[in-house]
């Protein structure tokens, strides 16, 4: 397991949690708590004084959507 601790938790269902925890396993979110104690064994991230926003992914690509040759109707990537 991994627990990002302590940090600005921003979430979608229960505001914002200062000095929560987002606790994740296998790759997936599988818990938000409004604590900063991870479990024992747990590989620890030090969020204090960051902003944690679990489940938000921007993976920015421009793949696909840049039409060379185009001209001006090719430049909507951004």
């Amino acid at each position: 397991m991994t627990a990002i601790v302590g940090g600005r938790v921003n979430t979608i269902t229960r505001g914002v949690l200062e000095g929560g925890s987002v606790f994740i396993e296998r790759r997936r979110i599988v818990g938000v708590e409004a604590r900063a104690e991870a479990p024992s064994g747990a590989e620890v991230i030090d969020a204090r004084g960051k902003v944690v926003m679990p489940g938000i992914i921007d993976p920015h690509t421009h793949v696909g959507i840049w039409g060379d040759g185009n001209g001006w109707a090719g430049l909507d990537f951004n």
